[in-house]
């Protein structure tokens, strides 16, 4: 009898093994569910990570070709003021040198100015030299004759 009794209890001592098979498998579900839901999870943070290398990628390279266009412009823009400055300069230069012609233009006419009016006042000087000379001679020689 106590072998009936054992299969007797048998079945009970099953129950719970049973039930406690069931909260097994709803477990090992349950933890399926989690590690697909936790793969997607991984899945997407992968994703986003390679959008964001991307973005940070292409932001990166917008910003260098920016940087890159800004100092052409500022390299272009300096060069068009220096090319402004040298013209303006040239200008400036051939005016102090079309004045200095000017004035050496008119130094040489003042200085050749000045050698006519020397040589008129040696020329005077000289006549009247002479004319002086003459006048004494001739009074000489009125005094010559009178005597």
């Amino acid at each position: 009898m106590e072998s009936i009794g054992m299969n007797v209890m048998a079945p009970e001592a099953n129950r719970p093994f049973a039930e406690e098979l069931d909260e097994l498998r709803a477990t090992r579900a349950e933890m399926k569910s989690i590690r697909l839901s936790a793969q997607q999870e991984l899945a997407l943070a992968r994703q986003i990570r390679t959008g964001a290398e991307r973005y940070q990628l292409e932001t990166e390279t917008k910003a260098r070709s920016q940087a890159q266009l800004l100092i052409l412009q500022a390299r272009l823009a300096t060069q068009k003021e220096i090319a402004e400055l040298k013209r303006k300069a040239g200008e400036e230069i051939q005016k102090i040198l079309a004045d200095i012609r000017m004035i050496r233009i008119t130094a040489q006419e003042e200085l050749e100015a000045q050698r006519r009016f020397n040589n008129a006042s040696r020329i005077t000087t000289l006549s009247q030299a002479t004319q002086r000379r003459a006048s004494r001679i001739s009074g000489k020689d009125k005094k010559a004759v009178s005597v």
